[in-house]
């Protein structure tokens, strides 16, 4: 008897971690993939596939989802690098609704997974709305990432009537272990101002001179 019920456990498991895989190539699959030496912004730009409930449940965290008012937080696929070892994603995260106090946000995440689906490493790499902007480059093989944030002060959200807006800029370099663990080192701090594009209706980052 001891032995039909750990067999019968261990069957159960082994369905269960099916599932879980057939569940992970599925969303995998709604990642393009980048297959071009290089990384731009626009590898990570305003995509359009929302990541359903059970998928942002099973393989997104939403620790850091900050200052958004609860269930007023979407995620969105971008685009995915394969390795050996593992899975690197891109996503997407939109706060249409902050909390009080705060200003719509979206921000791009890096996720590592290993090869079944389970989350290595996430970290939040770019952060875009009224009061941020980014520039991102990078190389696909080996993965780095250089990853430039401008953002507006708390101080400046108030008495802001419009561009050019003074900011704080800060450059960071990301990279990858063999284990898939996220490193992130900062490159440098600077000041600067985010401006306004008029021809191609989107806002810029420009550094101070005495930089």
């Amino acid at each position: 008897m001891k032995k039909i019920i750990i067999f019968l456990f261990v069957l159960n498991i082994n369905v269960l971690l099916s599932q879980e895989k057939t569940n992970f190539n599925k969303f995998l699959s709604n990642f393009e993939i980048i297959q071009a030496d290089t990384i731009s912004k626009a590898d990570v730009w305003r995509p359009k596939l929302h990541i359903d409930k059970e998928s942002v449940i099973s393989f997104v965290t939403t620790e850091n989802d900050c200052k958004c008012e609860e269930g007023m937080l979407w995620f969105r696929y971008e685009k995915m690098i394969e390795y050996d070892k593992y899975f690197i994603a891109f996503i997407s995260k939109d706060c249409d609704t902050p909390r009080k106090g705060y200003y719509p946000y979206n921000e791009n995440m890096l996720f590592v997974y290993t090869k079944e689906g389970n989350i290595i490493d996430n970290k939040i790499i770019s952060r875009y709305g009224d009061f941020w902007e980014y520039n991102l480059k990078g190389t696909r093989k080996p993965f780095e990432l250089e990853v430039e944030q401008a953002y507006v002060p708390k101080e400046y959200w108030k008495s802001n009537t419009g561009y050019p807006v003074p900011c704080k800029i800060k450059t960071y370099i990301y990279s990858i272990t063999e284990e898939g663990r996220i490193i992130q080192k900062l490159l440098s701090k600077e000041k600067g101002n985010i401006e306004w594009d008029v021809d191609n209706q989107k806002s810029f980052i420009v550094r101070n001179k005495s930089n």
